[in-house]
Order: C-alpha cells, then sequence, then structure tokens
C-alpha cells in the first residue's frame, strides 16, 4: 500500500539513483552499485516483515532494487 507523505512528491527510482550520485559526488553507475549494495545488507539485517514495510512505502518501480542484489543487471 504506496504511501506519499503529505506535499511530497513521488520519485522515480532513476531520479533516486541521480541524487544518490549528487550526494555522494559520484558517477550514476557508482551510486546506482553504491544504492543496491545498501539495500541487500539491510535486506540481510533485517526481517522480511521489516523489508516488506519499507518495500510498502515505495513505488512498485523500486521493486528491482529489492530483488536484484548488488551485482548483475538491475531486473525488474
Amino acid at each position: 500500500m504506496e504511501q506519499q507523505p503529505e506535499g511530497s512528491d513521488p520519485l522515480s527510482l532513476d531520479e533516486f539513483f541521480q541524487r544518490v550520485a549528487s550526494r555522494e559526488g559520484v558517477d550514476l553507475p557508482q551510486s546506482i552499485f553504491h544504492a543496491r549494495a545498501v539495500v541487500e545488507v539491510v535486506g540481510e539485517a533485517v526481517t522480511q516483515g521489516q523489508l516488506s514495510k519499507v518495500r510498502d512505502q515505495l513505488p512498485a518501480e523500486f521493486d528491482p532494487l529489492f530483488s536484484s542484489g548488488s551485482t548483475g543487471q538491475l531486473c525488474s
């Protein structure tokens, strides 16, 4: 059940990766790898239920970020 905080605009997955790149001061491929690595580590550190709560707050477009791991092709 996707919910947006009041007054916020939805963020696409591409925009998310661009923001990571900007904040880290790295190129886009590096930012994508870093975001995927963080999500993979978080997925290992929390319960499946906790991770599901996070995923439920994001648009379906973000699903590949959670299911593809940190290496290889980012599959939808």
